[in-house]
């Protein structure tokens, strides 16, 4: 069974900026184990902070990067198909569309 976890802003900001030691032990092994997903909501999250002076990189570019680096992958169901898989407790679940897993709490 394959093991899905989508990626929080907090935690892409995080992993970018080589902060891994601010996630806890579990976290940090779901990462490790897990086919890694974002939202592309948390990259235009990520554009906002760009834009309002909190961090220094674009959603995109800190995408390609973590990408390159953990094999994040760019999540492409529709934003309600997303927000239901993340939010399903654990299968099986009437929200759960065919074939998804329910990610690990990060």
């Amino acid at each position: 069974m394959e093991t899905v976890a989508f990626l929080d802003t907090h935690i892409l900001v995080w992993l970018y900026a080589g902060a891994a030691d601010l996630l806890s032990a579990t976290a940090r092994k779901h990462i490790e184990e897990a086919t890694l997903l974002v939202s592309p909501m948390a990259l235009l999250e990520i554009d906002y902070l760009y834009e309002t002076r909190q961090i220094r990189t674009r959603g995109q570019a800190l995408y390609q990067a973590l990408s390159a680096q953990l094999g994040l992958d760019l999540a492409e169901d529709s934003l309600a198909a997303i927000v239901q898989r993340a939010a399903c407790p654990a299968p099986p679940c009437p929200a759960h569309y065919q074939g998804s897993h329910h990610p690990p709490a990060l």
